[in-house]
C-alpha cells in the first residue's frame, strides 16, 4: 500500500511518486512543491510541514459509509451526503470522498451504515436528526451572539 498525503488543496499524493521537493523560500517555511521524477508538480504544501502527515496510508472505505455536512440556511438545518471512498490513516483518521477531504468550513460527520454518526474531533450522534439538532442549536446561538455584537 502506498503512503499518501493530503496537499493544501485537498489533493491526495502518493509519496512513492515524489522524487524531490522544492521549497519557496528556501530559508523559511512557506511553500513546498512535491515533484515526480519527470519534474511534474504533483501537489503543493503551504506553511510549516508537519512530518506526521507523511506517515499515513489510504485504506478503502467499507460500503455505505457517508460523509455528512451541515449547513445553516434561513434558520433551517440542511445536510448533504457524499460517499466515502477511503480513509486516510495517520495521526488521525480522515474520510476521503470524490471531492476530497472535509475542511473546517462546515460541521461534518462520518455516517456509518447503521445510521450513527461521529466526528473524530468532536463527538458521536445516534442518528442524523440528533446531528442536525445539535448543529442547529449551535448555529442559532452563534447567530444570536452575532446580533448582540458578541461574535464577528
Amino acid at each position: 500500500m502506498g503512503r499518501f498525503i493530503t496537499t493544501s488543496n485537498s489533493t491526495l499524493v502518493n509519496l512513492d511518486h515524489v522524487a524531490k521537493t522544492k521549497n519557496y523560500p528556501a530559508d523559511k517555511p512557506g511553500r513546498t512543491d512535491l515533484i515526480d521524477q519527470n519534474g511534474i508538480v504533483l501537489g503543493t504544501l503551504y506553511g510549516e510541514i508537519d512530518e506526521r502527515r507523511f506517515c499515513g496510508g489510504l485504506i478503502p472505505a467499507p460500503p455505505d459509509f457517508k460523509l455528512v455536512f451541515f449547513f445553516y440556511e434561513d434558520d433551517e438545518a440542511v445536510t448533504t451526503e457524499q460517499t466515502i471512498l477511503a480513509f486516510e490513516v495517520g495521526e488521525e483518521v480522515i474520510p476521503f470522498t470524490f471531492y476530497g477531504q472535509p475542511s473546517g468550513d462546515f460541521p461534518w460527520a462520518i455516517k456509518a451504515p447503521d445510521g450513527t454518526l461521529c466526528n473524530p474531533f468532536e463527538r458521536d450522534w445516534k442518528d442524523l436528526d440528533e446531528f442536525r439538532k445539535y448543529h442547529l442549536e449551535h448555529a442559532r446561538a452563534y447567530e444570536a451572539d452575532k446580533k448582540k455584537g458578541l461574535t464577528p
